[in-house]
């Protein structure tokens, strides 16, 4: 039972008090997580001089815009629907009755259109829905028909989306209010720093209640130590990073490149605040989409570099200021010849938009040449370094400007950042593909389960030895087109011991990595040669045959 609230701008007027306390309770009721904190929003609003009537005006945007609409397709209704910052059991709750939903119009006859009724639904509740009913192959162009019924039927299928869509409406409203800041909650608002934290806790508990089996041996190990191992433990992704940057800087020394490291910012509508002020020039854009632009204008500069000839690599780094709105610093290898080129095509397209306006050319676009030291070496590693570090785990980093605090503490809010708003961290630009390299380290581990040619050993060493830039040269070097490369990955949609097709969940076709093929000699390794199946630990241990329902198997290697 919720309580109610007494309305901070009580004045003298007993009858107009209790219709706006009972209008406040009406707003104030549809929420969950954020409820104490418009209260006391509107308390600060009394201190800082606002009116009743811009306090009113305040909370009822702000509830409006929490709430996630849906309609009710058999009626064409609009309803109002789940709060943004709902519970996980009250979205749980939500999308079992979004599920059963979908199950009944499942059912209509196809006369009744029930296809385009459900897709209705999912774009008032705002979900993706357009390889719903069918999905084209990238590589063939054929429509594949998809079995629409069996997800939207699935709470699990709801659920994942709905999160999403909760995350990223709630984290909307708290920065366009003013949540988000060094001042308040860096990177990320504290409600929803602390929603991440609960569904890491959620993930790290399912993973716990897991093991995996080797369908062959009957080998069982803890998902959650499998996990442990790749590069999903902030540590392993972290010194593959180091690994990757440090092997790019010997193979710039080996062509005589010189490293450039740019940062890149969006134009100031972009960001919430200017300095300790709320900016004029704000649009409104989250960090998502202030995203997309820095990824469009970097497309822009690589065509335009591709037609100029160019060539270039490296990594970039994506992370957020204190508001939110990321930027981007930028690590590129170049050919000395080139390196002026090369800024002033960046730069271009960094100042295009909003390029006049005050502050442009001081804060939106920055460059800097990497100085070699005595012994030569350009040092460029060690400059990225803490920007991979703070953004990863802080590791060797003391405190991080940007929020204020420990290095180790923002790290964890800048994942958090990073996960809510689907934003990717860090990019290779240019290089042969990671995936080779972690599939050839796992042939390494265990060469004698597979039959190696010797024209493959040295790379596949290479590889093991953790020697990044050997293994680029080995591979063509770093800017050799990816087409030219004497190793590719391969993919497959059949079991590799049963030839039958893997299907997932919902009945697709489910394609993953097989090993890698050799293009000079047109001969494949495979290199995911286990098949594991997923299981819960008391299902295990109660009968290592049986497949526990809803988890499906996999091809990997564990090690």
């Amino acid at each position: 039972m919720i309580g109610a609230v007494v309305d901070p701008y009580a004045g003298s007027n007993p009858v107009f008090d209790r219709a706006q306390a009972r209008w406040m309770n009406s707003k104030l009721a549809s929420l969950s997580g954020l409820r104490n904190l418009f209260v006391n929003r509107r308390k600060w609003q009394k201190k800082t001089g606002w009116d009743i009537a811009g306090a009113n005006q305040d909370l009822r945007k702000a509830v409006e815009r929490l709430r996630l609409r849906g309609v009710l397709p058999l009626a064409g209704l609009v309803n109002i629907g789940l709060s943004y910052d709902a519970s996980a059991e009250e979205i749980s709750d939500y999308c079992e009755e979004k599920s059963l939903e979908c199950v009944r119009i499942g059912a209509l006859p196809d006369s009744d259109f029930p296809g385009l009724r459900v897709l209705v639904l999912l774009d008032a509740v705002g979900i993706e829905s357009k390889d719903l009913l069918s999905k084209r192959d990238k590589k063939t162009g054929e429509i594949i028909e998809r079995d629409w019924r069996a997800r939207v039927s699935s709470i699990n299928w709801w659920r994942r989306r709905v999160r999403v869509i909760c995350a990223r409406g709630s984290e909307s409203v708290l920065q366009d209010t003013g949540y988000v800041s060094r001042y308040s909650g860096a990177y990320i608002s504290n409600f929803g720093f602390r929603r991440w934290v609960e569904s890491q806790k959620r993930g790290r508990a399912l993973l716990e209640s897991m093991e995996i089996v080797d369908t062959e041996s009957g080998e069982i190990l803890p998902m959650v130590t499998a996990v442990d191992a790749s590069v999903s433990n902030p540590e392993h992704r972290r010194g593959e990073l180091m690994t990757r940057a440090r092997g790019f800087e010997e193979c710039s020394e080996a062509l005589g490149y010189v490293p450039m490291f740019y940062t890149i910012t969006c134009p100031s509508k972009y960001h919430v605040f200017s300095g300790r002020s709320r900016n004029k020039n704000y649009n409104g854009a989250n960090p998502r989409e202030a995203s997309k632009y820095l990824t469009t204008l970097w497309a822009r500069c690589r065509s335009m570099l591709a037609k100029q000839g160019i060539e270039f690599f490296g990594f970039r780094v994506a992370e957020p200021h204190h508001d939110g709105c990321p930027h981007w610093h930028v690590l590129l290898f170049v050919n000395p010849a080139h390196k002026w080129a090369l800024t002033e095509i960046i730069a271009g397209h960094a100042l295009e938009e909003d390029g006049d306006e005050e502050g442009a050319h001081k804060h939106r676009f920055t460059a800097v040449q990497i100085e070699s030291d005595s012994s030569g070496s350009s040092g460029a590693t060690g400059y990225i370094a803490k920007y991979i570090s703070k953004n990863i785990d802080g590791f060797g980093v003391d405190e991080d400007w940007e929020s204020g605090k420990p290095a180790d503490l923002s790290a964890l809010r800048v994942r958090a950042w990073a996960s809510v708003w689907g934003i990717r961290q860090f990019q290779q630009v240019g290089g042969p593909s990671v995936t080779i390299w972690r599939e050839l380290r796992r042939v390494f581990k265990d060469r004698s389960r597979v039959h190696v040619t010797s024209a493959m050993t040295e790379i596949i060493e290479a590889a093991g030895a953790g020697d990044w830039s050997r293994f680029v040269k080995l591979m063509g070097g770093a800017v050799c087109p990816r087409k030219d490369r004497p190793v590719g990955i391969v993919y497959s949609d059949e079991d590799i011991k049963t030839g039958a097709i893997r299907r997932g969940c919902f009945g697709d076709a489910v394609t993953r990595v097989v090993g890698v093929i050799s293009k000079v000699l047109d001969s494949l390794i495979v290199t995911r040669w286990k098949v594991w199946d997923v299981r819960l630990v008391s299902r295990v241990r109660a009968t290592i045959g049986a497949q526990a329902p809803c988890f499906e198997s996999f091809t990997e290697p564990v090690g």
